[in-house]
């Protein structure tokens, strides 16, 4: 995430997983709009 930021010009700023989530809804709700499907837990 701090990568993607330096490459699109945001220095100095972090937006960890669940911060960024509640404050910007609609832009992760635009750039995941698939849902994921997770493998199942096997042991």
């Amino acid at each position: 995430m701090i990568n993607e930021n330096r490459k699109h010009g945001v220095n100095g700023e972090v937006f960890f997983f669940y911060e960024g989530l509640k404050k910007y809804p609609t832009f992760f709700k635009n750039l995941y709009k698939e849902k994921t499907h997770y493998p199942s837990k096997t042991n």
